[in-house]
């Protein structure tokens, strides 16, 4: 495992990162497919593929050859083999996968996002009606550390985009001062 992958884990995983309430936010259930964009080290896809069970599927999206690899290495190791790593080109990979997705799941990536309505009204194909979009991203609070190198997207720009894309709010996860947590759902 790369020093990397590593770090990311590391990061996922700790009291501070509050893994175990994100989960319970979510309320990801079996048989669910769970589509994660920007996967980073594969913390969360592989607590995702526990919690779907045999009859889900968990898509891990990436451009990072990297982390996709890793992902294989998880899906080996994995007790259903229910994980599926996708190299991102465009959203029509995703699309192709015929595979329809109940959650939609992003943590810190959002912000290296392109053109974020069109991506996700493009990947809204893939979704299921009433499909849950949860964005974690960083905010421009001076809390985060991030915020100096442009790495984060105010919760405004946030909810704006998606309703562009054609999602509504939901709610806020109050869990964090120095990140948001969104929920939207496809309309």
């Amino acid at each position: 495992m790369s020093n990397s992958i590593r770090h990311f884990n590391k990061s996922a995983s700790s009291k501070r990162a509050k893994p175990d309430e994100i989960l319970s936010a979510l309320e990801i259930k079996s048989g669910m497919n769970v589509l994660e964009i920007g996967v980073g080290g594969g913390f969360f896809i592989s607590r995702f593929a526990d919690l779907v069970g045999p009859s889900g599927i968990v898509c891990g999206v990436d451009t990072e050859r990297e982390f996709l690899d890793h992902l294989v290495e998880l899906n080996e190791k994995s007790r259903y083999r229910n994980i599926r790593p996708v190299y991102f080109t465009c959203t029509d990979d995703i699309v192709r996968l015929g595979i329809r997705f109940d959650i939609l799941f992003t943590r810190n990536a959002y912000h290296h996002l392109r053109d974020r309505s069109g991506y996700f009204k493009a990947l809204s194909q893939a979704l299921k009606p009433d499909c849950a979009i949860a964005i974690i991203d960083y905010n421009e609070s001076l809390l985060n550390p991030m915020r100096f190198l442009g790495h984060y997207t105010k919760k405004e720009t946030i909810i704006s985009e998606q309703r562009a894309a054609g999602n509504e709010f939901v709610r806020e996860v109050p869990l964090f001062a120095s990140q948001s947590f969104l929920i939207f759902r496809k309309e």
